[in-house]
C-alpha cells in the first residue's frame, strides 16, 4: 500500500490534470461556438474543423483553439454589427422567455 504522502501526491497530480482538462474544454467550446455562429455548423463539424487545422499546423487542438479565441476577442470591437445582432437576439429571447412565465413545477 502506498504511504499517505505518495497517495496525496498522486491525487494532487490527478486534480491538476482535471483542472487542465476543464480549461481545455472551455477554450475548445468557445472556439466551437464561434465557428458554429460563423459557419452555421453543428458542434461536431466545428470540432472537426478545429481538429483538421490543428493537425495541419501540428499543434494541439487546445493551442489552436486558444489562439483562435484570442484573435477573435482582439477583433471584437470591430464587429459592432455582430454585437448588435446578438444583442437583438438576446433581447427577443428575454421578452419571449419572460412572456411565457416560469415553467410549471
Amino acid at each position: 500500500m502506498l504511504d499517505l504522502e505518495s497517495r496525496i501526491a498522486q491525487l494532487e497530480h490527478r486534480v491538476d490534470g482535471l483542472i487542465d482538462a476543464l480549461r481545455s474544454r472551455d477554450v475548445i467550446g468557445q472556439a466551437k461556438g464561434v465557428l458554429i455562429s460563423h459557419d452555421a455548423a453543428d458542434a461536431d463539424a466545428a470540432f472537426e474543423r478545429l481538429w483538421e487545422l490543428s493537425r495541419a499546423a501540428d499543434v494541439e487542438v487546445v493551442e489552436l483553439a486558444s489562439a483562435f479565441v484570442a484573435q477573435v476577442q482582439a477583433r471584437a470591437p470591430s464587429c459592432a454589427q455582430d454585437r448588435r445582432a446578438i444583442t437583438e437576439i438576446l433581447d427577443q429571447l428575454a421578452v419571449t422567455v419572460s412572456a411565457s412565465g416560469p415553467e410549471p413545477g
